[in-house]
């Protein structure tokens, strides 16, 4: 696989997803990436801990459900809100049973041809505690996640994120955690979920570091890793969601 459609941030709006089917059409690619993000703090209760709602449960359902018609490699994280967690693993581990196309990459490596994915959901901080309903991963558990990817034997290694790093990708959402996780297993590809007000990429040494932006706001990324290294990575719009 060395093709990759790459996005983040439905923040709720699965309206979304059919808006980006004619992208997918057109472009063809051969796994789709996404760092997390289904629901958006305005999505969750404000109970400290949160009981899945009926409206979370349609929404774990029709996301993994959509990913899995698809019919192509798809590799996935958390977000921070996906709230309680148990429940979006619960409903991602019964989509892999129904669609042999859906890859929970939650700490777990995924090998396919040349390629291997692993990613840490949540944010990324070195604080678990909150009085806000959120899923918070820390350093330690980060690391324990992605060990297997430093592991791996691909020519091609990819990373998940669902937190961006410090800097023009993350701004202030970003965390030192995750760049310093970049930096010590020196994937070739990390794709992080941040603000759309920084998407972009940077690459550091032979690493692409890749902000797609929010889905929601029409924001994508296109990896081609047959293009030359210059050229690999490139920022698309959504256009019926575009607003920029």
């Amino acid at each position: 696989m060395k093709r990759y459609l790459a996005f983040a941030g439905l923040d709720g709006n699965l309206d979304a997803l059919k808006a980006l089917e004619p992208v997918i059409a057109e472009r063809n690619p051969e796994a789709l990436l996404f760092a997390g993000g289904v629901n958006c703090e305005k999505c969750v209760s404000s109970a400290k801990k949160p009981d899945l709602t009926p409206q979370q449960a349609e929404r774990y359902e029709k996301w993994f459900e959509w990913l899995g018609k698809q019919e192509i490699p798809a590799a996935v994280i958390p977000g921070p809100y996906e709230v309680p967690l148990e429940a979006y693993l619960r409903a991602g581990m019964g989509a892999e049973v129904d669609y042999p196309n859906v890859h929970l990459v939650e700490g777990t490596l995924w090998e396919v041809g040349d390629t291997a994915v692993c990613g840490a959901g949540g944010t990324l901080t070195e604080d678990t505690t909150s009085e806000y309903p959120e899923v918070r991963l820390s350093r330690t558990m980060a690391e324990y996640a992605l060990r297997m990817l430093g592991r791996s034997d691909r020519s091609i290694k990819v990373m998940l994120l669902s937190t961006p790093p410090t800097g023009k990708l993350g701004g202030e959402c970003g965390s030192k955690i995750a760049g310093e996780l970049i930096d010590s297993l020196h994937p070739h590809l990390a794709i992080v979920s941040g603000p759309s007000a920084h998407r972009g990429m940077d690459r550091v040494a032979h690493t692409w570091i890749v902000n797609p932006g929010r889905l929601a706001d029409g924001h994508a990324a296109w990896i081609d890793w047959t293009r030359p290294a210059e050229e690999r990575v490139e920022l698309i719009e959504v256009p019926s969601l575009a607003t920029s």
